[in-house]
């Protein structure tokens, strides 16, 4: 199980690093093997980039499980 969670912290710090843009090739063909690799993995980056999304453009996103936009104002 400690395990498990290493991955997904390692997963979760790669995350970071591609959004800050400091990523290298290397952890860039990483974070693919790992999202090529684990439905678990594509899981956590689906929600970790809707997430990330929803916090810094707050107009709306989009929402990849019904192709619909997300006003957030409108809440």
């Amino acid at each position: 199980m400690n395990e498990r969670k290493d991955d997904i912290q390692h997963l979760l710090e790669l995350l970071l690093v591609v959004l800050d843009g400091n990523a290298s090739e290397q952890e860039y063909a990483r974070l693919n093997e790992t999202l090529r690799q684990s439905e678990v993995s594509r899981r956590i980056y689906t929600d970790f980039m809707m997430t990330y999304v929803g916090l810094n453009y707050l107009d709306g996103v989009v929402n990849l499980y019904d192709d619909e936009i997300l006003d957030f104002n409108a809440i």
